[in-house]
């Protein structure tokens, strides 16, 4: 749906998965790959939604 709209889009098989795409995103310089939006499936396997959401929240307030 997002992609045929034009949006480029990032995929995690779970909220630990998604949590490190984040994060690599913020260390790595050359991604300079900021997220607009983040859906995260609440009931996600190993982490889910609600941990994954925590760990994106805390990674963002320390770079600002």
């Amino acid at each position: 749906m997002f992609e045929n709209n034009g949006f480029e889009v990032t995929t995690a098989m779970n909220g630990h998965e998604a949590f490190i795409k984040i994060q690599e995103s913020f260390e790595n310089a050359e991604l300079a790959k900021m997220y607009d939006l983040i859906i995260l499936d609440l009931n996600m396997p190993i982490s889910d939604g609600y941990d994954a959401c925590q760990k994106i929240g805390r990674l963002y307030s320390q770079k600002q």
